[in-house]
């Protein structure tokens, strides 16, 4: 199946489930589309995750996830009828990213900071929605704000970020929550304008894709 993460006509977030042929999959939530009201009229989805029995959706502007079973329903188990909340404030318009740490079976909510300003917040959360932990984290000086965030299969995490706004970076956290810093990648495309970043979770490998054809 293909999931596709988006807002309808009403600016509510939708979660989108296709078949392998492409028509709409009826048997997520009856239609193939799911609504996920996070209470504010101007979310803007953020990133979702396939989790071992369903999808997290991250929105932009409320700190709240939700957890959709594959059949389209809330898990009823997860936050408060299917939504948690891992903040108490709403986050402005920054950047966030969820991942799934599959060795431990945690849910990880990056959000970023203010755009002008380095790092971010890392939320490790329970499979019923409750913060368990969360910290802090720098890119360095200079801006670098968040871009997105994966795990491997191993349970660590791989922030992304731009800095400068034409030098890729990425950071390393493992299970624990602990920095690598013996890993840190800063590759110096300039003028890149917001690369694309995709992990190869069997291996840790990054690829960056930048539009300055490189």
């Amino acid at each position: 199946r293909t999931m596709i993460l988006g807002k309808n006509t009403s600016g509510i977030p939708v979660l989108v489930s296709l078949t392998p042929s492409g028509s709409l999959n009826l048997a997520f939530d009856g239609d193939g589309i799911k609504e996920i009201n996070f209470g504010n009229s101007n979310e803007t989805p953020a990133s979702f995750e396939l989790l071992n029995n369903g999808y997290v959706v991250v929105s932009s502007l409320s700190p709240k996830i939700a957890k959709v079973s594959l059949n389209g329903s809330f898990d009823g188990d997860f936050g408060t009828n299917g939504i948690a909340v891992y903040e108490d404030y709403l986050l402005s318009n920054q950047v966030t990213s969820v991942s799934y740490d599959q060795q431990n079976n945690k849910i990880l909510v990056v959000t970023g900071k203010a755009i002008q300003t380095s790092g971010g917040t890392i939320y490790k959360i329970n499979p019923i929605g409750v913060v368990e932990s969360e910290r802090q984290f720098s890119f360095g000086n200079g801006l670098a704000p968040l871009s997105s965030a994966d795990n491997d299969t191993s349970g660590n995490l791989y922030v992304f970020g731009n800095f400068n706004d034409e030098k890729p970076v990425s950071l390393k956290f493992n299970s624990a929550g602990n920095q690598d810093n013996s890993y840190q990648l800063m590759t110096n495309f300039s003028w890149t304008w917001t690369p694309r970043y995709y992990l190869n979770r069997s291996d840790g490998s990054s690829f960056i894709l930048t539009s300055k054809y490189a």
